[in-house]
């Protein structure tokens, strides 16, 4: 008799020692990374075209009335280069805030 009670104190204790653990909940943050590329159309990626000017020789051999005719004629043509350049820099920003919104 004295030994079942003696295994039966000792069920008890070792249920009441192994009742006392306590549960921890951990809990973890899992931080993703995505990354997303953005292919920039390559008629954005071209450098802008200038055009070249006249030679030296072709301008001191002309006359008064050609070299200002030829003056003339290239600085409007670089004016004309650099509205096309601006355009296409301004295109590129209107893509680049496309882009934006659709990742935001």
């Amino acid at each position: 008799m004295k030994n079942i009670f003696k295994l039966f104190f000792l069920f008890l204790l070792s249920i009441s020692l192994s009742a006392c653990v306590t549960t921890k909940i951990v809990k973890e943050e899992v931080i993703v990374i995505e990354y997303k590329v953005v292919e920039i159309p390559k008629e954005y990626r071209t450098i802008c075209k200038v055009t070249p000017p006249f030679k030296d020789k072709d301008y001191l051999q002309s006359s008064r009335d050609k070299k200002e005719s030829m003056l003339f004629d290239l600085s409007t043509s670089l004016y004309t280069d650099l509205k096309n350049c601006n355009d296409q820099i301004e295109s590129l920003d209107k893509l680049y805030l496309e882009k934006k919104k659709l990742y935001e």
